[in-house]
């Protein structure tokens, strides 16, 4: 038995072989071979004499246009297009026809590096939202196909911010009748919240899902009882790959440089800038089929104290990370404390409210504020 499989295996080995030899032609059969196997027609330049040129290619392998143009340039022969159909010459053309393509979109970013793959220079036209380039009729093909697969409208995502202070102190006067205050709302979920908004280090996952309306009730609530506040709560839309801002500030003078001249004319020179002090936030979509991801950049700026008018010391927190979330999910960062520094008047009622009286029955004392800071992001 096993000398019968043996006997019926090598003349199928000497089948195969003979089957995938290798097949000498000139360039005529070999043109003709391309344009039957591609269902296009190819013609050669009358300069071209035939018998100076012979290919050798694998029977079973079919020939593509690539293949027929990279076999070609190996005998120093160019392939060309013209409109419907292709045609070999022993001369590289230096000359190409200038092209248009008319954008649907402004993409001329994404246009510019797909043209640079072919090392085609182009002009945009802004009044037409059109490139110009030079390019033979195969090149030309390449490239308006890539170009159609990206010109399309800009996907673009809206971003529900709400940012928070809570402060700490109140929390803690509060003490048990904070219980009392929160015991309406009766929600399963209620301590979780709250530990999202003032204690987040003892929770386990800062995204809520499927259940805002539930967070965003008790937000409200927490803020119309004054045991937190809702500084802001702006909502941005931004464009697939588009950073979009958002920034809640003092804009305050800083004293740069001061100089003192003396001399005959005593002459003093002061310099101020202006600068941004406060929240920052910077968000960078990247909208995918089924979720989306963003980057997020937030810098928190406090005036901790003022020792002249114009000389502030002030102190910054930053964040940048990366996040990922589904529509409809909210990511609650917290924990980002806040000092301030306050004066406050302290005396008899009524009197300490009242110009000069107030020098007499109050006095004005410096206090600390410490505070805690939300923000949530929601994906709408």
């Amino acid at each position: 038995m096993k000398s019968l499989i043996k006997f019926l295996i090598l003349p199928c080995l000497l089948l195969n072989s003979l089957f995938s030899a290798e097949i000498y032609t000139d360039l005529l059969d070999f043109a003709r071979l391309t344009s039957k196997a591609n269902n296009i027609a190819i013609v050669t330049d009358e300069s071209i004499h035939q018998g100076e040129y012979y290919f050798i290619y694998q029977d079973e392998v079919k020939i593509t246009i690539s293949m027929f143009r990279k076999m070609l340039e190996a005998k120093n022969l160019y392939l060309y297009k013209k409109d419907n159909f292709y045609y070999v010459s022993s001369q590289k053309l230096p000359d190409y026809d200038l092209r248009r393509i008319d954008l649907k979109n402004y993409v001329v970013e994404d246009v510019n590096k797909i043209l640079s793959q072919f090392d085609l220079n182009a002009t945009y036209a802004t009044a037409s939202n059109s490139v110009f380039f030079r390019a033979d009729d195969y090149i030309f093909d390449q490239v308006k196909d890539a170009i159609a697969k990206i010109d399309k409208s800009l996907e673009q995502v809206t971003f529900k911010l709400t940012i928070t202070e809570t402060n700490l102190k109140d929390i803690k006067d509060l003490g048990t009748n904070l219980q009392g205050l929160l015991k309406p709302l009766n929600h399963g979920d209620l301590a979780y919240y709250i530990n999202l908004i003032t204690s987040p280090y003892i929770t386990n996952s800062n995204v809520i899902k499927n259940n805002d309306s539930a967070f965003f009730g008790i937000l409200n609530f927490l803020d119309t009882n004054g045991i937190t506040k809702i500084i802001s709560s702006p909502v941005l839309t931004a464009k697939n790959h588009t950073e979009v801002y958002f920034s809640s500030v003092q804009n305050i003078p800083y004293l740069v440089s001061k100089t003192d001249i003396s001399n005959v004319n005593y002459q003093k020179t002061d310099s101020y800038e202006y600068k941004d002090i406060g929240l920052k936030i910077n968000l960078k979509p990247i909208i995918l089929s089924d979720h989306i991801d963003f980057d997020l950049h937030l810098i928190l700026e406090d005036i901790l104290s003022q020792s002249s008018s114009f000389t502030p010391i002030v102190s910054k927190k930053e964040l940048k990370s990366s996040y990922s979330l589904k529509r409809g999910d909210v990511l609650v960062l917290s924990g980002i404390n806040k000092k301030t520094n306050a004066k406050q008047r302290n005396g008899v009622p009524v009197l300490k409210d009242i110009w000069l009286l107030k020098y007499l029955f109050s006095v004005e004392q410096d206090s600390e504020i410490n505070s805690v800071l939300t923000l949530t992001i929601q994906i709408i």
